[in-house]
């Protein structure tokens, strides 16, 4: 996690712009700095970003006079209880020593905030279990927001088009 701005909001508002490096989210960005609005960027973290979306991300922020606050989740502690679960309920309930220990081998934190949370949640996202977008980014930046919010009220800028 980076470093948050310090409170010199003086009760004015502190504005967010989420960026995911995509066309709406820089014409939001771009949108913000032609209001003349003082403004942060943040980027989530899923770790599903090319490597060409991240390095936009930072020349837009670069190009603003921005710093481009990352977010990332880290779901450690959820796949560790995950794995505490697996080792006592499972073998309370007679699962043989070596599919525990085939699962066991599984629920290893990877870094990668997508892989840990399928690893977490035991299956990878689909059309009827849509989670990656809750827990990748509007948690990652959530986080960011609660802290925010102790110094200021926030105003948080999407771009997202009319058609989605």
């Amino acid at each position: 996690m980076t470093t948050l701005p310090n409170d010199r909001s003086h009760g004015r508002p502190i504005h967010l712009v989420n960026i995911s490096g995509g066309k709406d989210s820089t014409a939001t960005a771009l949108l913000a700095a032609e209001s003349g609005r003082d403004f942060m960027l943040v980027m989530a973290d899923t770790g599903n970003e090319h490597p060409a979306t991240v390095e936009h991300a930072h020349k837009l922020a670069d190009f603003l006079g921005r710093t481009l606050h990352i977010a990332k989740m880290d779901f450690a502690d959820k796949i560790a209880r995950k794995r505490e679960f697996i080792q006592t309920k499972w073998r309370d309930k007679g699962v043989s020593e070596t599919i525990i220990a085939a699962a066991l081998d599984v629920f290893q934190p990877t870094g990668n905030p997508f892989l840990d949370l399928c690893i977490w949640k035991g299956r990878f996202p689909s059309r009827k279990a849509q989670f990656c977008t809750e827990w990748l980014k509007a948690n990652a930046v959530g986080k960011i927001l609660d802290d925010l919010l102790l110094t200021a009220p926030v105003v948080q800028w999407l771009g997202v088009r009319r058609d989605e």
